[in-house]
């Protein structure tokens, strides 16, 4: 995950954004939301795909929203 990776409460860049506390996450599952933009759910929030280095295509997708 990039230095500069934001976490949400939400999968989207309108929910409230915060600094995670750690650049190594845990990604538990991927969301697109309606924009259509892909975000992953993690151990440190939801994180936009674009702050990481590579794509987690074997991820389940998110069934709890």
């Amino acid at each position: 995950m990039a230095v500069n990776a934001v976490a949400h409460t939400g999968p989207y860049g309108k929910c409230t954004a915060y600094e995670p506390t750690d650049t190594y996450v845990q990604v538990h599952c991927r969301y697109n939301n309606r924009v259509p933009n892909l975000w992953y759910f993690t151990d440190q929030g939801w994180i936009y795909s674009g702050y990481f280095s590579r794509s987690y295509s074997s991820v389940p997708y998110c069934s709890i929203l």
